[in-house]
């Protein structure tokens, strides 16, 4: 792709890694739409939304957290396996 967008991204991934207190990746936490409805109207912006809709989505799960609950879940399923052999 075009290399001054590609550095333009990740300038504004960097930048919102270290300036953004609730940085998902960086503190691998969960998104909450409760925090991101906080942020939003602090700015003053307008909700993508309605504000109850956002409020009541699950939580979804980081990268880090959905890798480390699948590798749990995957041991059992290999020892039971191991065990039938």
């Amino acid at each position: 792709g075009n290399p001054l967008a590609r550095t333009i991204l990740v300038e504004c991934a960097w930048a919102s890694l270290r300036y953004n207190p609730w940085a998902m990746l960086r503190d691998e936490t969960d998104s909450n739409p409760g925090k991101m409805i906080d942020v939003t109207k602090s700015y003053g912006s307008k909700l993508p939304m309605d504000e109850e809709t956002l409020r009541n989505m699950p939580k979804k799960e980081c990268r880090h957290k959905r890798k480390r609950r699948l590798t749990k879940e995957r041991k059992p399923a290999e020892q039971a396996k191991a065990s039938e052999d």
